[in-house]
């Protein structure tokens, strides 16, 4: 992982999601806390919502700034809600979602999320020792 990560650009959220064009194909590199873990259409694989960006506050997740990781068991350990990891693999484009929501006055309202997606090469847990 070392060397893999050593070769990997390390570009910000914001960078990576404001210039998408620009790191298409690109090997990047990201340490951050898993969010969400869904499985995949074929067995062993699955898409993975992962914190990247650290804030400071008391709230569970001390993370912001979501990225989708395309993971495979053959490229990693399982990648569990709530547990710290580092990845390295290549970005594929853009997730993007519509959002919908109701203010306190009942006005509907729309809104776009837009997730940078990362398909893994390589991915490891942070423990203590790493």
């Amino acid at each position: 992982m070392v060397e893999l990560t050593s070769m990997s650009k390390t570009p910000s959220y914001k960078e990576l999601k404001d210039n998408i064009d620009n790191y298409e194909g690109e090997l990047v590199s990201f340490e951050g806390e898993v969010y969400q873990n869904f499985e995949g259409s074929v067995a062993n694989t699955y898409q993975i919502y992962v914190f990247v960006t650290p804030i400071e506050g008391p709230e569970r997740y001390e993370w912001a700034d979501q990225i989708l990781l395309y993971h495979s068991l053959e490229r990693g350990p399982e990648l569990l809600e709530g547990i710290k990891v580092r990845v390295s693999g290549i970005v594929i484009g853009l997730h993007v979602q519509s959002l919908r929501a109701t203010t306190a006055r009942s006005r509907a309202y729309t809104s776009e999320r837009a997730t940078p997606i990362i398909s893994v090469i390589k991915a490891e847990l942070i423990t203590n020792k790493n």
